[in-house]
């Protein structure tokens, strides 16, 4: 069989070769292709009886076919794959500029002579493997070999560990012994040394789908060479299959029985032990993002008509499994109504875990999102979950996703699209769980026409748009908002604003919004030292004289206001030329004369 890769031009001949071959961006691949959009190990053909076949290993973009002029996806989980013709074109990678690879041929050239077919020795039922022990002594066989085999398999810590230590066990207690192979569907083989040749592990690919769960089978598959297989009882069930180069005995069978049942019990409870490190993993990464990043609950503070209509927003979509944009200018609250939005969900015992796209360059956020396995580059020095694993089961939400690169956007649709991931240095996907709720503050529609933004990802994210309303078109929440924050920042339950300090505050426009105000209070509290009670001069001295002489107006007659306002403009003119009056009745521009009549005037009054 001929590959021909259209550009760059290159040209793969698979004729003769055994076992699968697999195609990917991995050096260690048959079919090494180095593009960006291709996974890993992308995909593999295999030879069956029946001709060769394309199966995708779950590959992060995924596979097509091309034939006479119709395109169709290839199915990850259809197994043998997608049969392959002359003619074909086989297309890998990115939908708009994929990486295609015409089959030139199925041809192979003609055996010297047929294979004979594998022909089934003698078998032996795992429930006879108790007395196993005693019917190997009568053989003369020691048992000392099998005890090393049982120390050495609990001093394992990977399944490759343990299939290295059961390779070395044969080694020294089989003789004729050639090697040994872990077959499991969708992977490659795992073959520790003694390596085993292609032609003996494609046969053994083949035996693979006859072997049984309960019982050790002998076949001959080769001249000299004969196996016996094994599938082991976990999930997914591998195959163990020993190669020997003479005919296997009774007294063999018992051995390579004996030693399966314990390399089964091993695996089994090194899979366990996986599983419990990967909990042990996740709940770090939980506990590490809850010690770093996680603040403290805050809920919607307002009782305006927009924010009244917000909150019935959340409540009609919490429920549901939805995806949510949150839209609306910075300061508004938008994490916020994320998490209220999480609190009122079905999602409310899980994680909410919150990242901004915008603060983060992209291989940074690529990390923090997806997480990375180790030695995926320089500094790995650990696998690492990503935000989607640690949300796993809750709600994600992404700040200023507007801010993304268009590969992470890419990645970011798949999730989405999936529930699958692929962590960065790693050939598999995740299946992942995670309710996501967006928020920004640019729109999107405009960034999707100017090319800046994935049309397809949009809609996506455009479920159920909520708007944050800016805290000019609730000026009315003002004073609740202020004193929510006053309390907040002061520890101080009864603390509260004097009705001028209050009545300044509600005067002053918040391009910030409400995080400007959240700033302005605190900082008030701050100057304050910890008394119940802030007034003007705590303020923030960004607001003007006249600001502070309109907020002591307060109410009555026009001539009584306008004495209030004479009185604080004069009285901060002195103040700023220490009780000069002079100086300070030159700043008003008046006589001093003038000014020593307003001040008795005020004084009588």
């Amino acid at each position: 069989m001929r590959l021909r890769r259209t550009e760059p031009m290159a040209e793969f001949d698979l004729t003769g070769v055994a076992g699968p071959v697999t195609l990917g961006r991995a050096p260690g691949n048959r079919v090494v292709i180095d593009d960006p959009h291709v996974s890993a190990i992308h995909g593999q053909i295999v030879r069956l009886e029946a001709g060769f076949f394309y199966q995708d290993l779950h590959s992060t973009n995924g596979s097509a076919i091309e034939r006479d002029g119709r395109r169709w996806p290839v199915d990850p989980s259809a197994a043998p794959g997608v049969k392959l013709q002359a003619g074909d074109r086989l297309l890998l990678g990115s939908e708009s500029r994929p990486v295609t690879l015409e089959v030139l041929d199925v041809i192979e050239p003609a055996a010297a002579a047929p294979e004979p077919a594998a022909t089934l020795i003698s078998q032996r039922r795992l429930a006879g493997v108790g007395p196993l022990s005693i019917e190997l002594e009568r053989a003369g066989r020691p048992l000392m070999p099998f005890l090393e085999l049982w120390e050495a398999l609990e001093e394992t810590a990977t399944e490759d560990e343990a299939l290295a230590a059961l390779s070395d066990f044969f080694g020294r207690a089989l003789p004729g012994f050639v090697g040994l192979a872990l077959l499991s569907e969708g992977e490659p083989e795992r073959n520790p040394p003694p390596r085993l040749g292609p032609r003996e592990l494609h046969r053994l690919a083949a035996l693979a789908s006859r072997a049984a769960a309960d019982e050790v089978g002998l076949w001959e598959m080769l001249p000299q060479r004969h196996a016996a297989l094994l599938r082991l009882p976990l999930a997914p069930s591998p195959v163990a299959a020993l190669v020997a180069d003479r005919p296997l005995g009774a007294g063999d069978l018992d051995a390579v029985s004996l030693a399966f049942r314990a390399f089964g019990a091993r695996l089994r409870q090194v899979r366990r032990l996986e599983q419990a490190e990967e909990a042990r993993r996740r709940l770090s990464a939980r506990n590490r993002y809850l010690g770093e990043r996680a603040e403290p609950g805050v809920s919607l503070v307002g009782e305006s008509p927009a924010m009244q209509r917000l909150r019935e927003q959340i409540r009609t979509v919490a429920t549901s499994s939805a995806t949510v944009l949150v839209l609306g200018p910075s300061g508004s609250g938008k994490e916020l109504v994320a998490r209220e939005i999480h609190r009122q969900s079905l999602r409310h015992g899980e994680m909410f875990v919150a990242v901004n796209c915008g603060a983060l360059v992209e291989s940074l956020l690529d990390v923090e999102l997806f997480g990375c396995r180790k030695g995926a580059f320089t500094g790995a020095v650990r696998d690492r979950d990503g935000l989607f694993e640690v949300a796993h089961g809750g709600t994600l939400f992404l700040d200023e996703v507007g801010e993304m690169s268009p590969a992470l956007q890419v990645k970011l649709l798949r999730v989405l699209e999936t529930g699958e991931l692929i962590p960065v240095g790693a050939s598999r996907p995740r299946k992942v769980d995670v309710r996501v709720v967006a928020a920004t503050h640019r729109d999107l529609e405009a960034e999707v026409k100017q090319g800046r933004f994935r049309e397809d990802l949009f809609y996506r994210l455009h479920v159920f748009p909520l708007q944050v309303p800016p805290l000019s078109e609730r000026r009315q929440d003002i004073p609740a908002l202020a004193r929510h924050f006053l309390r907040r920042f002061s520890g101080v339950e009864s603390a509260d604003f004097s009705p001028d300090a209050l009545r300044l505050l509600c005067a002053r426009d918040y391009p910030g919004n409400v995080r400007q105000l959240a700033n302005e209070v605190q900082r008030a509290a701050i100057l304050a030292g910890g008394a119940a009670c802030i007034l003007p001069q705590h303020l923030s001295p960004a607001a003007s004289a006249s600001d502070r002489a309109c907020a002591a107006a307060g109410s009555g007659t026009l001539r009584e206001r306008l004495g209030r306002i004479e009185r604080v403009l004069i009285d901060e003119a002195l103040e700023r030329h220490g009780g000069n009056r002079t100086a300070a009745a030159r700043e008003l521009g008046i006589t001093r004369q003038a000014l020593l009549l307003k001040l008795n005037r005020l004084r009588d009054s």
